[in-house]
């Protein structure tokens, strides 16, 4: 505990000198980032619009709210690049940001550190660009239904390194009643085929006949599964199953699968280093 203690307060130590305008609409969120700059021991000044832009002079860091950026006239937006050294635009995984730094929502306290501990005017020192495209999975809703709790850990821990949160299951009867709740709103489910109370193929069944009477679109739904004869394989698919994923369950398997789908999101990031060139 004191080693925590100790390291947080040096770390608010690196940062008391900076100043901080924070421009962006989401109220709930600027509060979030205001309270972790001010434990960082920053100064921290709110705007809810660009105009606020004509005291950025007065600033070390600007925060834009992505959707600031994106909607703003393409004249507002060049004279933005004055000050792009200073700016980190506070981007949604889905949003088209380019040539900017940004920062990925939720912002992190460990993002806004890295942010402060950063040079002000680096990119006038002959500053260069990293490009990067990251891909991410955490827009996902996906519903694990398993009965083995070590597979179910495997599982969840998996899918938790992929920044995804998953509602997990025990059998068949807790999965559809699950996904009755939510209303279908998953964006996939990871059924076991033989479990108690209810198996995965019978819970299949009914999770597409609640699709049927209530409108809603296909989920898919992956079957895990051990071993898979041909005659499984097709009763399977004919409960309404869409793809198999073997166990034991790898990370690898998981992302491949997810990209598959076309479920994967990708957010392209700029950041800088203060390297010259020789």
């Amino acid at each position: 505990r004191f080693h925590v203690e100790a390291s947080a307060s040096a770390e608010a130590t690196d940062t008391q000198s900076a100043t901080v305008l924070l421009i962006d609409t989401e109220i709930a969120e600027c509060k979030a980032i205001e309270h972790m700059l001010a434990f960082m021991g920053a100064s921290v000044t709110r705007a809810s619009d660009l105009s606020h832009m004509e005291m950025a002079s007065k600033f070390r860091h600007i925060l834009i709210g992505g959707r600031l950026l994106l909607q703003a006239p393409d004249s507002e937006r060049a004279n933005l690049q004055r000050w792009h050294d200073r700016i980190a635009v506070l981007a949604n995984i889905d949003d088209q940001i380019d040539h900017w730094h940004c920062l990925l929502r939720p912002v992190t306290a460990s993002a806004l550190q890295g942010l402060m501990r950063q040079t002000p005017r680096a990119a006038d020192a002959g500053e260069r660009a990293h490009i990067s495209r990251h891909t991410r999975f955490d827009h996902l809703s996906v519903l694990v239904a398993e009965d083995n709790d070590v597979n179910r850990d495997v599982i969840r821990a998996i899918l938790g390194a992929l920044r995804i949160q998953p509602v997990l299951c025990k059998n068949g009867e807790e999965a559809t009643a699950a996904y009755r709740a939510a209303g279908g709103a998953f964006d996939l489910v990871l059924m076991d085929c033989e479990m108690p109370v209810m198996d995965g193929i019978t819970a299949t069944q009914k999770i597409r006949e609640i699709e049927q009477q209530s409108g809603l679109s296909r989920t898919p739904i992956v079957a895990l599964t051990a071993h898979v004869l041909q005659e499984q394989r097709q009763r399977m698919i004919d409960a309404g199953m869409d793809n198999f994923l073997s166990k034991p369950v790898r990370k690898d398997a998981v992302q491949k699968l997810l990209a598959d789908l076309g479920m994967e999101k990708h957010l392209q990031v700029v950041s800088f280093d203060n390297r010259r060139d020789s």
